[in-house]
């Protein structure tokens, strides 16, 4: 009996090791201009032009670098409008509506399974 036990308990020790260290474990979203993700970086800040539209799509990778799939939510100051484009909301077109005061932000966000919140922004600058 005390090895079925002690069989059990490594057994479970062993699977949340494993599930703690899984691969494809959303790490940070990038946001990058244009309808495909891309590499690098991508946007911190973008110029635009008053009622300019502009594309941009979020691309989710866990701690390794590797494409995590997702299926975030936006946010965006007042002077922004966030439009939907089809699909499961990774790709949006963002309007300038009005002119931002130094800067308006729209941000990206996902709640992980485990509750925790991963977020990426970008500022908006008016483009002179």
């Amino acid at each position: 009996m005390k090895k079925l036990w002690f069989g059990t308990f490594v057994f479970l020790i062993c699977s949340f090791f494993l599930l703690s260290q899984a691969p494809n474990n959303l790490d940070s979203i990038i946001i990058y201009k244009g309808e495909v993700a891309g590499t690098g970086p991508g946007l911190s800040v973008i110029k635009m032009a008053l009622d300019e539209v502009v594309t941009v799509i979020a691309k989710g990778v866990d701690a390794e670098g590797n494409e995590v799939l997702i299926a975030p939510t936006w946010k965006a100051d007042k002077e922004l409008t966030i439009i939907q484009v089809e699909g499961k909301g990774k790709t949006v077109k963002i309007k300038l509506k009005e002119a931002p005061a130094v800067a308006a932000y729209f941000e990206c966000v996902k709640i992980r399974e485990d509750g925790k919140k991963i977020t990426a922004g970008v500022a908006v600058e008016l483009k002179k």
